[in-house]
């Protein structure tokens, strides 16, 4: 994990151990973004790539202790591509349905 700083692999390690210690799972999601972002980022950064090795490095270490919901786009939650206060924080509707989508989809995922 290289494109990772050393105390973040750190604390992605204590984060793991401590799921799998507490016989727990984790659930976590990849926050959607407008489609001109994501345009952005492919056209001028590594963030997705980089993205793509850190889910891949928690799913390998976590195993099946950890669920990772990735949405490219609101309308994959039920959301709205219009529903955003900014380039990087969805609004309070798109909040609500992707809780509901979540909390649903967990309840019906037995650890």
């Amino acid at each position: 994990m290289t494109h990772l700083h050393p105390r973040r692999v750190y604390y992605l390690d204590k984060l793991v151990r401590l799921i799998k210690d507490m016989g727990c799972k984790l659930s976590i999601y990849i926050n959607p973004l407008p489609l001109s972002t994501i345009a952005e980022l492919k056209a001028r950064t590594p963030y997705f790539e980089i993205q793509e090795k850190l889910v891949a490095e928690l799913k390998a270490r976590a195993g099946t202790k950890i669920s990772v919901h990735g949405f490219l786009s609101p309308e994959d939650f039920g959301g709205d591509s219009c529903d955003y206060f900014d380039g990087t924080h969805m609004g309070r509707y798109n909040g609500d349905r992707l809780m509901e989508y979540l909390l649903a989809r967990d309840a019906n995922d037995p650890l």
